[in-house]
């Protein structure tokens, strides 16, 4: 919802979701050059990733002269995978006729350090959700493909579906929001809560455009309401919907459910300033989860795998570990 409200912007072009940072790039390669070849074809993919969306993408050629114009314009003592993707974010984002480039994929938050270091004229918007809508959305994430994304492949549902578990995600909710934390004081990265988005979306848009040095425009609000996991899209239905606040107390969620998330989560929850519930939940629906964990955890170990370009990294930055 924040990318398309600053797609909206004159001078902004959101880019869909790349997953660069991880699956394309890791730190202990960061500086290795590539041969004019490697990286044509990476440019090649970012290309087809943008264009076709990152989970149905296919190399036909048709980006294969736009890659190798991108690569032409690096210096070959320059020619490392971030500038490849340096430069294909410009490249696209004049082709859209814009100045600004968004890169909204969400794992991000897990390399904002490494962002800033090879993008030193980047800023971070990193947006904070209730650790149990997360939950909500998350369990429901597999159901997207029948709610309006009709060309998310069936195998990618299924990893959504053994993607979810309370623990799993709360767990991730923790370490992403703890990540943010960490940067609450730094000049280029800014946390802002989607409910206050969702509360008063004019102010909280002024105050974002503010800190990124652009000029507020009304129409940034006007985004169609669609994305959600728990409702068919609705794209001729404009601007942001108070409905879709605190829908885990709506029903969607158990006892056992809520109680981990917010056992998991109660720290970075209060911060926040989201209040506690104390859900309890009995001793065989709490089990459930727990002994169900390991076995749900290796399953979408191992369906993530293709994801990972170093294991190691990605499960600690993941994790926070």
């Amino acid at each position: 919802m924040m990318g398309r409200m600053l797609n909206k912007h004159s001078e902004v072009f959101t880019f869909g979701e790349l997953h660069f940072f991880g699956p394309m790039w890791s730190k202990q390669t960061s500086e290795k050059k590539l041969s004019e070849v490697d990286a044509e074809l990476l440019a090649e993919k970012l290309l087809a990733r943008q264009r076709q969306g990152f989970l149905i993408f296919k190399l036909n050629g048709a980006e294969k002269q736009e890659a190798k114009e991108i690569v032409a314009s690096i210096p070959a003592n320059e020619r490392t995978a971030i500038e490849v993707y340096k430069k294909f974010l410009e490249f696209e984002t004049q082709r859209h006729s814009k100045t600004h480039s968004c890169e909204q994929t969400p794992p991000n938050i897990f390399y904002i350090n490494e962002i800033i270091d090879h993008v030193p004229n980047a800023y971070v918007i990193n947006m904070v959700r209730d650790s149990r809508d997360v939950l909500l959305s998350q369990k429901r994430k597999w159901k997207r493909k029948f709610l309006g994304a009709g060309k998310i492949p069936l195998m990618e549902s299924l990893r959504a579906y053994l993607n979810y578990h309370p623990i799993t995600i709360s767990k991730l909710w923790n370490s992403a929001v703890q990540t943010g934390r960490r940067f609450e004081t730094h000049p280029k990265v800014k946390n802002v809560k989607f409910e206050d988005v969702i509360n008063d979306p004019e102010k909280t848009l002024r105050d974002i455009c503010s800190f990124l040095k652009l000029e507020y425009q009304s129409q940034m609000i006007q985004v169609p309401r669609v994305g959600s996991s728990s409702s068919f899209d609705e794209s001729s239905q404009i601007g942001t919907s108070k409905s879709v606040l605190g829908q885990w107390q709506k029903g969607g969620l158990n006892k056992a459910e809520i109680e981990i998330c917010e056992r998991e989560c109660k720290s970075n929850l209060q911060h926040f300033g989201y209040a506690i519930s104390n859900t309890k939940a009995n001793f065989i629906q709490r089990w459930f989860y727990y002994g169900s964990f390991p076995v749900k955890l290796g399953f979408a170990f191992l369906f993530n795998l293709r994801r990972m370009k170093n294991i190691r990294q990605t499960i600690q930055k993941r994790f926070g570990i």
